[in-house]
């Protein structure tokens, strides 16, 4: 349409006039305001409640995370304990993580476009997922964790320096505390020193001294197993692999291929997948680099998903380390008429599903009894009260201390948070 092109092109000249490192801040503060003024309007979904808990209730390690969702949390309630104060950290994390990628894009690839981190962070703001990061959950912390860890690890290659060994071991230690997936961050260090050609500096003090460093940072998690029956191991590894007599489906594996392609757009996924060919012909180390660290993860849990065990957020992590690789590729092919138009339809989606997620929390939008699209996350503080009304009725009648029992913990966190002297069980 002549007006869209109109558009475009007058936001092409905007750009080129500011030029790209400020491009790059508009980009991303941009988003960050749009997810200040989201997070007012939401009430938290059920799984920030849980982990806003968490900040209540305080340990060394839970049974189903590590405790970095909970300290954070924490931290926040000494100040606030609102719903849109629990956005606040995770909205300051995604910041912080897409500024941390766009410059790993500009650094790893330095002779390329000056655009490239810029492209990077606009590729990623194409994704679902990434506006998802107004709410609080091990991904968040997670994300910068290994976002560091990627960028230690590219520094032991090139300087194997003392400070870059124990930044390595500070970003391994974070990470840890964040998700017990980060266990592919390991395997993705050794592939990139392997790769680099600095495999052999494992071997040397300066490493073990960041090692350690990682050691010391996750031994909550493992004192707290410890004394706890080894709980979160047991709990992992029943949840991960409780499905093994099953045989394994393509079926499966296929559906959540395509349920990757909506969260993550399809210029970052197909985009992403040509770029995995791209960068192994390039012959190019930092390419390779990329490569070690996104496809441990994508590769496992597509196979993973073959055994029914699947969800969207949990390869967010390898597809924001393919992303600075797909934006080489997409600025190196931009030539290529396919390769635009497949940048259009993806934008186009893009800026049509974020429509949607903006649209849908405005209160005067009519919808049938029980069809609102956010019926899962409205009304939990209003059922949280009425649940301490009949709590007191049935204790004032005499008996057992009453208690409210949910068929999981998804219904248990939204009523314990609203009124956290409830006695909830699932």
């Amino acid at each position: 349409h002549p007006m869209f092109a109109t558009t475009i092109s007058r936001l092409r000249a905007f750009l080129l006039q500011v030029g790209p490192w400020p491009a790059t801040h508009l980009l991303i503060l941009g988003f960050a305001a749009m997810h200040l003024v989201l997070a007012t309007t939401l009430p938290l979904i059920a799984f920030e409640t849980h982990y806003a808990l968490y900040g209540i209730h305080l340990d060394w390690s839970y049974i189903d995370h590590p405790p970095m969702v909970g300290w954070i949390q924490a931290l926040v309630q000494q100040f606030a304990r609102s719903d849109f104060a629990m956005r606040l950290a995770p909205i300051a994390l995604s910041t912080a993580s897409q500024y941390l990628v766009a410059v790993i894009a500009l650094r790893l690839f330095p002779g390329r476009s000056p655009w490239l981190g810029f492209t990077t962070a606009l590729i990623l703001q194409g994704t679902l997922l990434m506006h998802m990061s107004i709410a609080m959950a091990p991904e968040a912390p997670l994300l910068l964790a290994g976002l560091l860890t990627l960028w230690f690890t590219w520094r032991v290659i090139e300087t194997d320096s003392l400070r870059a060994w124990l930044g390595l071991g500070l970003a391994l230690g974070l990470a840890g505390l964040s998700k017990y997936t980060a266990i592919t961050l390991a395997l993705s260090v050794v592939l990139g020193l392997w790769l680099g050609g600095r495999l052999h500096a494992l071997a040397e003090r300066r490493a073990w001294y960041g090692l350690a460093l990682a050691a010391l940072m996750v031994s909550p998690v493992l004192l707290w197993n410890a004394f706890n029956d080894w709980a979160s191991f047991r709990y992992q590894l029943g949840y991960q692999m409780g499905g093994e007599d099953e045989p394994w489906s393509l079926v499966d594996a296929l559906d959540m291929q395509f349920e990757q392609l909506g969260a993550y757009s399809p210029l970052l996924y197909l985009g992403g997948i040509a770029a995995v060919f791209w960068g192994l012909r390039s012959g190019d180390r930092n390419a390779r680099l990329l490569l070690a660290f996104s496809l441990p993860i994508l590769l496992l849990f597509g196979y993973m998903a073959g055994s029914g065990r699947s969800s969207a957020h949990w390869t967010l992590l390898g597809w924001v380390f393919l992303a600075p690789l797909c934006a080489a590729w997409l600025l190196h092919h931009w030539h290529n008429r396919l390769v635009r138009i497949l940048t259009g339809f993806s934008a186009s989606l893009s800026v049509l599903l974020l429509l949607v997620i903006c649209i849908a929390p405005l209160p005067f939008l009519p919808f049938p009894d029980y069809g609102h699209p956010l019926s899962r996350v409205l009304g939990w503080e209003a059922a949280s009260n009425r649940a301490v009304e009949l709590r007191q009725q049935m204790a004032d009648e005499g008996g057992p201390e009453p208690v409210v029992l949910v068929y999981n913990w998804h219904y248990a966190g939204p009523l314990a948070w609203y009124n956290p002297e409830l006695v909830v069980q699932d």
